[in-house]
């Protein structure tokens, strides 16, 4: 049986994400990729938005001539990937049966390799695509029907432009040479080594989590720090949970002769190497070529678009199904205060049926938010006063 490697998406405030399997097999790559390039152009802009949920670029792209659909675009995916229902709502061929990894438990999550013929994104055009199906609805929001990664660029130049928020694709290489260029090693997802205090530490570019920097426990416990350090809360995967902490260093952090000055850290048990998610990359131009396995990682040109604004909660909610759930309470959030737990199901939001526009909707408002959850066996009602 086929294992593709795809690392999970945690609702707030960070993503827990490691890919530990081999490179990327021919089997997840697409068997063409087209360029529409303008007279006088000489690259493909794609925009994105960023995401209701969490700060991801959204794209919007056509599968088999029908959509546009919105899509995460996440170079922390090692595969494209989709909802199951979306693929049967495509009537995708299943080409078998497979898993998909969460490394947070070394368990295995059953999947099925489907075929895409086609996808356009903006003026790039992907045949003969393989994709992952299975049940991520407790990863996405209402309107997004799955995840586009690297693979999909790995005949070309990929720049991810807060900045502007665009995907950028040409045929140019990365030179040998110069500002903020390093070289990586695929395992299958672009690593490559920072310093920390003078330490080195293997990393990933991870536009699919909304964190800053983020960072192995093992590797905190050895570093200055400024601040003690405080619990955020709990977050959970399809599969496990874990206590997510953060502190401010004492420390710089270089990354592509990038300095970092003290920055505010994330950390858990369950992370082996370091990630950098939105809080940092928004404030940088990042181009990867997998061709010559070069990065560029600069100072972004232009300010990032702030995210969307809301109230804050303090809790990460997931959906099983039709069903969602609180999958991390942060201490000291609105959400503790009201009494919300991890496990507790949402049934109705200012007395409608919950869904994940009106949850959006009643945050982007300024009264409190009144929640019927069911506990176990009990119905409660709670009143939160998100902040």
């Amino acid at each position: 049986m086929n294992t593709a490697a795809l690392a999970l998406v945690l609702s707030l405030p960070i993503c827990s994400r490691q890919d530990d399997e081999a490179p990327p097999e021919p089997d997840v790559l697409p068997g063409t990729v087209t360029l529409d390039l303008k007279t006088g152009e000489t690259a493909v802009r794609v925009p994105f938005v960023l995401g209701d949920r969490r700060p991801i670029p959204v794209v919007e792209a056509m599968l088999n001539g029908e959509g546009p659909f919105k899509f995460y675009f996440d170079t922390g995916a090692s595969v494209c990937v989709l909802h199951t229902g979306f693929a049967k709502e495509l009537g995708l061929p299943v080409l078998g049966p497979t898993e998909i990894g969460d490394h947070t438990a070394n368990a295995r999550i059953p999947a099925e390799r489907v075929h895409i013929e086609s996808l356009q994104l903006g003026g790039i055009q992907f045949d003969a695509l393989p994709a992952i199906a299975f049940d991520r609805s407790s990863l996405q929001g209402d309107t997004i029907r799955g995840v586009l990664g690297l693979p999909l660029f790995h005949q070309h130049l990929l720049t991810v432009d807060y900045g502007a928020l665009h995907l950028e694709v040409s045929d140019a290489k990365l030179p040998e040479q110069g500002q903020g260029i390093i070289g990586y090693e695929a395992t299958p997802l672009p690593e490559f080594e920072i310093d920390i205090a003078g330490k080195t530490l293997t990393c990933h570019v991870d536009s699919g989590s909304p964190t800053g920097f983020a960072l192995p426990a093992s590797v905190v416990a050895d570093l200055p720090h400024k601040t003690e350090p405080k619990v955020l809360g709990k977050a959970r995967t399809v599969n496990s949970e874990f206590e997510l902490l953060s502190v401010q260093l004492d420390a710089t952090i270089t990354v592509a002769g990038n300095e970092f000055v003290d920055p505010e850290v994330l950390y858990n048990e369950i992370l082996p190497n370091a990630l950098i998610g939105y809080q940092i990359l928004k404030n940088l131009t990042v181009s990867i070529d997998q061709r010559s396995q070069r990065l560029r990682i600069v100072p972004a040109q232009k300010q990032a678009a702030a995210a969307p604004a809301a109230r804050r909660l303090g809790a990460g909610l997931g959906l099983r199904g039709d069903v969602m759930f609180v999958s991390m309470v942060v201490a000291g959030s609105p959400a503790e205060a009201a009494g919300l737990k991890v496990g507790d199901v949402l049934l109705e939001v200012d007395g409608e049926p919950v869904t994940h526009a009106l949850v959006r909707a009643a945050l982007m408002g300024s009264v409190p938010m009144r929640l019927k959850i069911e506990r176990g066996e009990e119905t409660v009602d709670l009143v939160v006063f998100a902040g």
